[in-house]
């Protein structure tokens, strides 16, 4: 309804403005204060100035009708009534047109101000000519007519911003808000969240644009839901989100993006725009942005209201941050920050049962810091610990996203690979042997390689187990035999066979002796 009455205003407006500069035209011999070069000039900047104007309004821009088209359009119209009779000229009636183009587009307070303005030059008109007593009376009347209709709309439209709002919006407001709770109370998922939210909040406000952007790691922007933007305009509601989030203040930001603030503009791209700030304990996480794809003077009413949804968005994202949190801190070893040992239990399970489900390969290494009891029994423990974080740190930068490191025990960890066979698990082994061999640690040289070292255990599902629990097992077999075989190796289960031979020969060996 609200484009239809702006495209409504903009459709009028010159045909008004033209018809009352043609009847300037025909009767200019009519008006005695008249004189011919100025009727030539008055409607040629007119005519332009109206075709102009209109142009752009029909485009989107915001100068079409903007504040400053307004004033434009005040003080041609009085410079019309001025030169064809002051008040006893009709066209005063044009001083309707801004009050009226106001209301529809630019909202009550700036018509208030509008029509306190036309009562004013109106009376000031009828003061003007005052002595002249041939028209002293009929010019106070009109003005007093003009000034009593300007004053009943100023009032009127005074007490119209400042009303109750209606039953009908007071219900939808208040269901929109229930709806809103009950999806924000209903997944931990803010991705999810964030898309159920808008299409809640969007509607409430009439609104075409909407955005929820959270402040990420490194104070990056991510966007996690949007809607009615355009790739033209993308930057450009970045760029007055980041500004938001700069002022450091918890109040409602309202924005007006005109089509010269987009690099490549289209007609629909002119938007009035609402900023609130997400915050939690005084500091902004994010913005909640709404908005209209046309030119919209947004109430205190309006802005009051998002502002409640942004303390309940943001309260939300500080209760699912505060959770993930706890979840991080349950499933990570508080020393090297890989996983702990029970996460580790719980995802080969997992990963088992969606390996079987797919029919897709599903590998394991086990890996032992070696000689790390002599390490940790000369230098300290303090430095036994700086070892262990830094194997996990070379662990986690190594290996893809879906790779799972842990701690599996004082020194030893484990990584889980998906989607990796025997044949790529010992190449993925190799690659992460060498990479700690080449990492720096305190004191290394004190070992018998010169550096710390690591063994490795691999086993492969289905190769090698049919289960979390044989495939863990394996693994270690795999770690034992690299272990008893010298240290520094990568062993696989596969190549278990002959181990009890070859532990029957350390034992020979050993009773010979």
């Amino acid at each position: 309804m609200a484009i239809a009455a702006d495209k409504l205003v903009a459709l009028l407006r010159p045909i008004l403005l033209l018809a009352a500069l043609a009847a300037v035209k025909l009767g200019a011999g009519k008006f005695h204060p008249i004189i011919e070069a100025d009727v030539n000039v008055l409607v040629s900047v007119g005519v332009l100035y109206t075709l102009i104007t209109a142009y752009l309004q029909f485009k989107g821009c915001s100068i079409g009708t903007g504040r400053f088209c307004l004033a434009i359009d005040f003080a041609f119209i009085s410079l019309i009534v001025l030169r064809t009779g002051g008040l006893e000229s009709n066209f005063a009636l044009l001083y309707l047109l801004p009050i009226v183009q106001s209301s529809f587009v630019h909202g009550f307070r700036d018509t208030a101000t509008i029509a306190g303005v036309v009562w004013l030059v109106l009376i000031s008109l009828a003061i003007s000519q005052g002595p002249n007593t041939k028209v002293v009376t009929p010019l106070y009347w009109k003005a007093l007519i003009y000034g009593a209709f300007a004053g009943v709309l100023w009032l009127s439209v005074k007490r119209f911003e400042h009303r109750p709002r209606s039953h009908e919006r007071q219900v939808k407001e208040l269901t929109a808000l229930v709806h809103l709770t009950s999806a924000l109370e209903s997944s931990l998922d803010i991705d999810e969240t964030s898309e159920a939210s808008l299409d809640i909040i969007l509607p409430i406000f009439d609104a075409q644009i909407g955005a929820i952007t959270i402040l990420g790691a490194g104070n990056n922007l991510v966007t996690r839901a949007s809607r009615g933007l355009s790739k033209t305009n993308w930057s450009a509601v970045r760029k007055l989100t980041r500004e938001t989030i700069g002022t450091k203040q918890g109040r409602v930001v309202e924005k007006q993006l005109a089509r010269d603030d987009i690099d490549e503009p289209s007609s629909s791209d002119a938007s009035s725009l609402l900023f609130a700030p997400l915050l939690v304990r005084e500091s902004i996480v994010g913005v909640l942005l709404v908005g209209k794809q046309y030119p919209h003077q947004w109430d205190h009413s309006e802005t009051a209201l998002l502002k409640i949804i942004a303390d309940r968005l943001a309260a939300y994202i500080d209760s699912v941050t505060l959770y993930d949190e706890t979840r991080r801190l349950a499933i990570t070893d508080e020393l090297t920050g890989a996983h702990n040992h029970g996460y580790f239990r719980k995802r080969v399970e997992e990963e088992i049962k969606r390996a079987d489900r797919y029919n897709r390969p599903l590998s394991l290494v086990m890996i032992d810091v070696d000689q790390f009891k002599e390490y940790n029994d000369i230098q300290g423990h303090q430095m036994g610990d700086e070892v262990l974080k830094g194997i996990a740190n070379t662990l986690k930068r190594w290996t893809r996203l879906i790779d799972v490191v842990s701690r599996y025990g004082e020194d030893e960890f484990a990584v889980i690979l998906p989607e990796t066979d025997e044949e790529g698990s010992m190449t993925v082994a190799r690659r992460l042997k060498k990479r700690i061999e080449d990492t720096y640690f305190p004191f290394e040289s004190s070992q018998p390689s010169g550096c710390i070292t690591v063994s490795m255990g691999i086993a492969t599902f289905p190769e090698n187990a049919v289960s979390a629990k044989e495939l863990i097992k394996n693994a270690i077999d795999a770690l034992d035999n690299a272990k008893l075989k010298g240290n520094t190796l990568c062993s696989a289960a596969s190549q278990l066979v002959g181990v009890e031979d070859l532990v029957n020969q350390l034992v020979t060996k050993w009773k010979r002796t």
